[in-house]
């Protein structure tokens, strides 16, 4: 699959790539394949998988076969950012979740939790507000990650964001009964930064999905994490 991504990269490079009516272009795929590493579920391989077919199709001058599926994450993406919490939550699920039906939310659904997550981090932590700041870490990293290097350490709308954090950073430390729940491979919440906070309340208990590629380890990824809620 590796080969088949790297290949879509050249072609993106030189021209943009039409999926489901959106033309993507070489910056534009780092965060799609980001956004589809979420999970290793079975469901999330399945989108995966489809998300490479599709850009595949179009990189060879094929037409993409339509999903309804891809086309909730590649609109999502295209007017708000990605997310693939409508793809790993069956919509019965969110429904309950939500107090009421939204089935049919598809790229609204995706681009208004990418707003409230944005407001969020933004509001959390200043960001640099110089664009070569992220250049350079791009070039620092891009050896390391080739394929997702962009998507990581890029320029996001928090550095353009309005209004600087109200509050400085929290600081969690002494002997605080806490406990803390971590999948090994999160990529979204690298797992040393769970274990820097076990280490800080020196009471809490850190207790790691091991070999899980998960953000998120309540619901029922294991017996163990499901028992602490």
């Amino acid at each position: 699959m590796l080969r088949t991504v790297d290949r879509i990269y050249e072609v993106a490079a030189r021209r943009p790539l039409t999926v489901d009516g959106f033309p993507y272009d070489a910056s534009d795929l780092p965060g799609l394949l980001m956004a589809a590493l979420v999970e290793d579920g079975e469901q999330a391989a399945e989108v995966l998988a489809l998300g490479i077919r599709a850009f595949a199709d179009a990189a060879d001058g094929r037409t993409p076969a339509a999903n309804p599926y891809l086309d909730e994450v590649l609109a999502g993406v295209a007017t708000g950012g990605p997310d693939l919490t409508d793809l790993i939550h069956p919509r019965a699920e969110r429904a309950e979740r939500a107090g009421g039906d939204v089935a049919g939310g598809g790229a609204g659904w995706i681009s208004a939790l990418q707003s409230a997550q944005l407001a969020v981090m933004c509001g959390d932590v200043p960001a640099s507000r110089i664009a070569g700041d992220y250049l350079a870490d791009i070039r620092r990293h891009r050896e390391a990650q080739p394929r997702v290097a962009t998507a990581i350490w890029n320029i996001t709308p928090c550095s353009f964001w309005p209004v600087r954090p109200l509050e400085p950073p929290t600081r969690v430390a002494g002997d605080v009964p806490a406990l803390v729940v971590a999948a090994e491979l999160d990529n979204r919440t690298p797992y040393a930064g769970s274990v820097a906070l076990h280490r800080a309340p020196t009471a809490s208990r850190l207790v790691t999905l091991r070999d899980a590629r998960v953000h998120g380890v309540f619901g029922g990824r294991s017996p163990c994490s499901a028992a602490t809620r």
